[in-house]
């Protein structure tokens, strides 16, 4: 009878477990991280401004509520039209009241309040549509304050 001599199999197969766990710790990281991106706007202190989902005017939703701390005055329409830039996005603020004389500014920083609407669903009465320069959405502010 012959002899067929057989070898050990020398080395460990732990790093391909450790490289396993690497990628796996990677892509839960990333998955978690990547939810929190787009459910919540975040201005340039990390303090959290706004809690929605991305849609047609930057990070807000149409029909939902519009709550944004120290965004900038781009231009002024009118008493009751002014636009913010928000992400990019170049969005037209109607005013439930008119503001007082001198209150809003270009270039001013405010607080608003209110809900963003589409301009396909009708404007509030006597808003003359061509303020809002064309635009689908706009939001309709409750609450505007300057800040100081």
């Amino acid at each position: 009878m012959a002899e067929i001599p057989v070898e050990k199999e020398s080395g460990s197969k732990a790093w391909l477990w450790l490289l396993l766990a690497a990628v796996a710790i990677a892509l839960l990281t990333w998955w978690l991280l990547e939810g929190r991106a787009k459910d919540e706007a975040v201005d340039h202190d990390g303090a959290i401004v706004a809690s929605v989902q991305p849609a047609d005017a930057g990070t807000l939703t149409t029909g939902e509520p519009v709550n944004l701390s120290g965004v900038q005055v781009a231009s002024v329409a009118g008493d009751r039209t002014f636009f913010i830039d928000h992400f990019g996005a170049r969005v037209p603020v109607l005013l439930s009241t008119p503001a007082p004389s001198g209150s809003l500014d270009e270039g001013a920083t405010v607080n608003l309040t209110g809900e963003l609407r589409q301009t396909a669903n009708g404007l509030p009465p006597g808003t003359d549509a061509s303020a809002l320069n064309g635009s689908q959405t706009y939001i309709l502010a409750t609450d505007v304050e300057p800040m100081s």
